[in-house]
């Protein structure tokens, strides 16, 4: 069972393809002690999705932002048609983030080859869910945006975009950039040293180099 707190995560990727912060996480995870869990997950998607984007562009953001990819045709089309159909853009990208994340191969009507699809693209998704949480967890109010700031030079904003972008269905990649993180984790300037770093790898911060990068 997947818990709350890991679809809001996965769901905000879906909908930013980016980390979300711990002041957003707190006020979703407290409005669901409140109103329920359902109805939390599709009033946060409603909340951060673009209905002004052509339906078959948000589809395929969505794709691109859960699983590294733009997935084959049918999928996309039966997102679209769910949409065309008067399903909600919320509705389709919580059922569509919920069963990814769920989804068990055991008793599925899938082909063995679709299977491994779908579990490939499960991993890259739990994977960014994983390095989001602990990103929140270790960097704590340093990854809230800064209201001051438009998002183009937000540390904190650009930090939380580079941060999964390292991030594969390899799960070796996830401890690689949580191992990052916590090196990061006693600096004021933890945001901008993310940002800077990016023109390493985070094995070469993990290995002890982050200081070649930023003189």
């Amino acid at each position: 069972m997947i818990e709350l707190k890991d679809k809001f995560l996965g769901l905000y990727v879906a909908l930013h393809d980016r980390a979300i912060d711990k002041a957003s996480l707190d006020r979703w995870l407290q409005q669901a002690d409140t109103e329920g869990d359902a109805l939390t997950l599709v009033a946060l998607a409603s909340e951060l999705l673009d209905e002004t984007v052509e339906t078959k562009i948000f589809v395929e953001s969505i794709f691109s932002a859960s699983v590294g990819h733009v997935e084959n045709t049918s999928s996309i089309q039966s997102m679209i048609d769910s949409i065309d159909s008067g399903q909600s853009r919320a509705e389709v990208v919580v059922a569509f983030v919920e069963g990814l994340l769920e989804f068990n191969a055991e008793g599925s009507a899938l082909t063995e080859l679709e299977q491994e699809s779908v579990l490939k693209n499960k991993a890259f998704l739990l994977n960014k869910v994983a390095v989001s949480n602990e990103y929140v967890n270790i960097l704590l109010d340093k990854t809230n945006l800064d209201a001051d700031l438009e998002n183009a030079v937000d540390p904190a904003f650009l930090a939380s975009i580079a941060i999964l972008s390292a991030v594969t269905d390899d799960a070796g990649t996830v401890t690689s950039v949580i191992e990052g993180i916590a090196l990061l984790a006693d600096q004021d300037d933890a945001m901008s040293l993310i940002n800077r770093a990016y023109s390493a790898s985070f094995s070469d911060i993990i290995k002890g180099e982050l200081s070649l990068h930023l003189v």
